[in-house]
C-alpha cells in the first residue's frame, strides 16, 4: 500500500495514487530508483521533450500537457495509451 501526502508529494513503494502539482491527477505513478514521483515526472518530461513530444515546462507536475505528451508517445510506441507514468512507458523511454 502506498503512503500519500499532498505537498510535497511522497509515494512510498513502486506505485501510488496521488495529487501532483495541484492538477488533481488521481492515477498511478510508477517510481524507480528511490525517486519521488515529482523527480520521476521531471525525468519523463525531459525524455519526452528530447523526443519532441513535450514542449512545456520541466516542473515535475503531471499536468494536462504532460499527460497529452505521454499519451501521444504511448500511442506511437504501441503502449497502452493511458497518459500515465507506468512501468512500460518508463522502460520504453529508457529511464530504467
Amino acid at each position: 500500500m502506498a503512503t500519500v501526502t499532498r505537498m510535497p508529494c511522497v509515494v512510498t513503494g513502486m506505485k501510488g495514487t496521488t495529487t501532483i502539482g495541484g492538477n488533481n491527477y488521481d492515477g498511478p505513478i510508477y517510481t524507480y530508483g528511490n525517486l519521488l514521483p515529482d523527480q520521476v515526472i521531471v525525468n519523463v518530461q525531459n525524455a519526452l521533450k528530447a523526443l519532441g513530444y513535450y514542449s512545456g515546462d520541466i516542473n515535475g507536475s503531471l499536468g494536462v500537457d504532460t499527460r497529452q505528451a505521454l499519451t501521444a508517445y504511448q500511442q506511437d510506441y504501441g503502449l497502452d495509451a493511458t497518459g500515465a507514468v507506468d512501468e512500460a512507458t518508463v522502460r520504453a523511454l529508457g529511464l530504467i
